[in-house]
Protein backbone atom coordinates (compact mmCIF):
# COMPACT_ATOMS: atom_id res chain seq x y z
CA UNK A 1 0.00 0.00 0.00
CA UNK A 2 2.69 2.57 0.83
CA UNK A 3 5.42 0.94 -1.57
CA UNK A 4 5.57 2.97 -4.68
CA UNK A 5 8.02 2.29 -7.70
CA UNK A 6 8.07 5.22 -10.00
CA UNK A 7 9.29 3.63 -13.41
CA UNK A 8 10.30 5.54 -16.32
CA UNK A 9 10.88 2.71 -19.69
CA UNK A 10 11.26 -0.29 -17.82
CA UNK A 11 14.17 1.24 -15.52
CA UNK A 12 12.76 1.84 -12.10
CA UNK A 13 14.09 5.40 -10.42
CA UNK A 14 12.54 5.11 -7.11
CA UNK A 15 11.44 2.40 -5.02
CA UNK A 16 10.37 2.34 -1.19
CA UNK A 17 8.05 3.52 1.73
CA UNK A 18 6.54 6.94 1.64
CA UNK A 19 7.58 8.16 4.89
CA UNK A 20 4.57 11.01 4.60
CA UNK A 21 2.05 8.32 4.22
CA UNK A 22 2.87 6.02 6.69
CA UNK A 23 3.11 8.77 9.38
CA UNK A 24 -0.43 10.28 8.14
CA UNK A 25 -1.99 6.70 8.54
CA UNK A 26 -0.33 6.59 12.25
CA UNK A 27 -1.31 10.01 12.79
CA UNK A 28 -5.23 8.71 11.92
CA UNK A 29 -4.44 5.83 13.99
CA UNK A 30 -3.59 7.64 17.38
CA UNK A 31 -6.33 10.22 16.74
CA UNK A 32 -8.24 9.26 19.85
CA UNK A 33 -5.25 9.91 22.18
CA UNK A 34 -4.33 13.36 20.59
CA UNK A 35 -8.08 14.30 21.08
CA UNK A 36 -7.77 12.96 24.78
CA UNK A 37 -4.35 14.90 25.12
CA UNK A 38 -5.41 17.86 23.62
CA UNK A 39 -2.96 17.72 21.25
CA UNK A 40 -2.15 18.86 17.46
CA UNK A 41 -0.28 16.51 15.31
CA UNK A 42 1.44 18.30 12.63
CA UNK A 43 3.27 16.04 9.42
CA UNK A 44 5.71 18.19 7.95
CA UNK A 45 7.08 15.70 5.59
CA UNK A 46 7.47 16.29 1.90
CA UNK A 47 5.23 14.12 0.08
CA UNK A 48 8.06 12.87 -2.23
CA UNK A 49 10.16 11.63 0.91
CA UNK A 50 10.82 7.93 0.75
CA UNK A 51 13.17 5.30 2.30
CA UNK A 52 14.29 2.01 0.92
CA UNK A 53 13.68 0.28 4.35
CA UNK A 54 10.39 -1.76 5.03
CA UNK A 55 7.35 -0.38 6.34
CA UNK A 56 7.45 -3.37 9.09
CA UNK A 57 10.85 -1.91 10.32
CA UNK A 58 10.65 1.46 11.10
CA UNK A 59 6.55 1.93 11.53
CA UNK A 60 6.62 0.22 15.21
CA UNK A 61 9.13 2.77 16.50
CA UNK A 62 7.51 5.53 14.84
CA UNK A 63 4.05 4.23 16.62
CA UNK A 64 5.15 3.88 19.39
CA UNK A 65 7.00 7.49 19.92
CA UNK A 66 4.00 8.89 18.66
CA UNK A 67 2.17 7.14 21.47
CA UNK A 68 4.81 7.79 24.42
CA UNK A 69 4.19 11.18 23.17
CA UNK A 70 0.47 11.88 23.70
CA UNK A 71 0.31 9.56 26.69
CA UNK A 72 2.16 12.05 28.47
CA UNK A 73 1.37 15.47 26.53
CA UNK A 74 -1.10 17.89 27.57
CA UNK A 75 -2.16 20.43 24.94
CA UNK A 76 0.74 19.57 23.15
CA UNK A 77 1.48 20.57 19.43
CA UNK A 78 3.76 17.72 17.78
CA UNK A 79 5.73 18.52 14.49
CA UNK A 80 6.85 15.65 12.69
CA UNK A 81 9.14 15.91 9.81
CA UNK A 82 12.04 14.15 8.06
CA UNK A 83 15.45 14.86 6.80
CA UNK A 84 18.37 12.86 5.20
CA UNK A 85 21.43 12.95 5.49
CA UNK A 86 23.73 10.82 3.21
CA UNK A 87 22.86 6.68 3.97
CA UNK A 88 21.00 7.86 6.88
CA UNK A 89 17.48 9.09 7.82
CA UNK A 90 16.30 11.38 11.12
CA UNK A 91 12.55 11.50 11.49
CA UNK A 92 12.29 14.55 14.20
CA UNK A 93 9.24 14.54 16.28
CA UNK A 94 8.97 18.15 18.31
CA UNK A 95 6.70 18.81 21.05
CA UNK A 96 6.51 22.81 21.45
CA UNK A 97 4.13 22.39 24.16
CA UNK A 98 6.19 20.21 26.59
CA UNK A 99 5.36 20.34 30.18
CA UNK A 100 6.53 16.24 30.91
CA UNK A 101 9.72 16.20 29.63
CA UNK A 102 10.97 14.12 31.88
CA UNK A 103 8.18 11.39 31.82
CA UNK A 104 8.62 11.28 28.10
CA UNK A 105 12.28 10.65 28.11
CA UNK A 106 11.41 7.85 30.87
CA UNK A 107 8.85 6.78 28.29
CA UNK A 108 11.08 6.84 25.27
CA UNK A 109 13.87 4.45 27.42
CA UNK A 110 11.37 1.63 26.22
CA UNK A 111 11.40 2.77 23.17
CA UNK A 112 15.06 2.25 22.61
CA UNK A 113 15.29 -1.16 21.63
CA UNK A 114 13.16 -1.06 19.06
CA UNK A 115 14.81 1.88 17.31
CA UNK A 116 18.06 -0.65 17.77
CA UNK A 117 16.43 -3.40 16.36
CA UNK A 118 15.56 -1.00 13.05
CA UNK A 119 19.22 -0.75 12.82
CA UNK A 120 19.00 2.98 14.59
CA UNK A 121 19.17 4.76 17.62
CA UNK A 122 16.98 7.54 19.52
CA UNK A 123 18.35 10.92 21.04
CA UNK A 124 15.76 12.86 22.65
CA UNK A 125 17.06 16.94 23.82
CA UNK A 126 15.27 19.41 25.93
CA UNK A 127 13.38 17.75 28.75
CA UNK A 128 13.74 20.59 31.09
CA UNK A 129 12.25 23.29 28.23
CA UNK A 130 9.19 23.98 26.58
CA UNK A 131 10.77 22.54 22.88
CA UNK A 132 11.56 18.76 23.68
CA UNK A 133 13.02 17.25 20.49
CA UNK A 134 12.92 13.39 20.11
CA UNK A 135 15.11 11.92 16.99
CA UNK A 136 14.79 8.87 15.46
CA UNK A 137 18.02 7.81 12.98
CA UNK A 138 18.31 4.98 11.09
CA UNK A 139 20.29 3.66 7.91
CA UNK A 140 18.70 4.18 5.03
CA UNK A 141 18.57 0.70 3.18
CA UNK A 142 18.89 -2.00 5.58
Amino acid sequence: MRTVTYTQGSVALTTGTSLTTLVDQLLLETQPLALQSKSILVNEIEPAFFTAVAESVVRPVIEEILESMLLVANNGRIHIFAEKFGDSITVEFEERNNYNGYALAFRLCAVEPLARKAGGYLSVKGEKSLLARISFCFPDGC
